[in-house]
């Protein structure tokens, strides 16, 4: 089982890549950005899987932000 500094530090370069090509308005520019976000962001809930409870938490808490951001 991957440790937990691993899953952090899968789930932080996720964080990483995501706000850059955000703050860089990447994924109007250049939109295959999108693919690489999402699959880092499915890296980094897998990650957390086997914790469900905390796997629902960063789908749910995502979504939320997608919403009202």
């Amino acid at each position: 089982m991957a440790s937990l500094e691993a899953k952090i530090l899968v789930l932080a370069i996720f964080l990483i890549v995501h706000f850059t090509a955000h703050y860089k308005q990447w994924y109007y520019s250049k939109p295959d950005i999108d693919m690489i976000t999402h699959f880092f962001g499915g890296l980094a809930v897998s990650a957390f899987i086997k914790d469900l409870g905390v796997a629902i938490a960063i789908l749910l808490g995502w979504k939320f932000w997608k919403c009202f951001w």
